[in-house]
């Protein structure tokens, strides 16, 4: 226990404990600020280092491949295992980045971040089945990848990377 026995000891004590508050003060603000480096509805993962939003508004898998472009993001590509437990929790179904092309026997990965990588696909059980011979986008259901019909209309996961402040 520690014990002032003096009057200058206690304004001492009493100095520290002020700085140690404002140090706090000071901490807890720039903490708070760091969300904003996505913006206004986005959501930072410190596990991956991007910024996510689900949009409730649905979309065909085009419109949401390019309402994500509008807003100066990507339609979600999965990159990694990591990357895939994070934006699977957003919701039970949305659109994420992958289109079946050409000759319908594999799907393609277009405009993202990570262009260069190669995507991570979990597919559920008996997917990808291109049911009815149309089923050519790419989908997140019940936490696992899906092929389903480009036209039907669902929400959707845009990605881009965060505005870091300069010091």
């Amino acid at each position: 226990m520690l014990k002032i026995y003096s009057q200058k000891g206690h304004s001492t004590m009493l100095k520290y404990f002020a700085v140690l508050v404002l140090l706090v003060v000071v901490y807890t603000e720039v903490e708070s600020k760091c969300p904003t480096v996505c913006g206004k509805g986005w959501k930072f993962s410190r596990i991956t280092g991007m910024c996510y939003r689900l949009y409730t508004y649905r979309r065909t898998w085009r419109q949401s491949f390019y309402a994500c472009r509008n807003v100066g993001a990507y339609l979600v590509r999965i990159n990694n295992r990591r990357e895939f437990n994070v934006v699977k929790t957003f919701a039970r179904s949305f659109w994420v980045n992958g289109k079946r092309h050409c000759y319908k026997k594999r799907f393609t990965f277009g405009l993202s971040i990570f262009t260069y990588s190669r995507p991570y696909v979990y597919w559920a059980r008996g997917e990808p089945n291109n049911k009815g011979g149309n089923e050519d986008c790419l989908q997140i259901v019940n936490r696992r990848n899906n092929d389903n019909r480009c036209n039907r209309k669902m929400y959707y996961v845009c990605e881009k990377a965060p505005k870091f402040p300069k010091y």
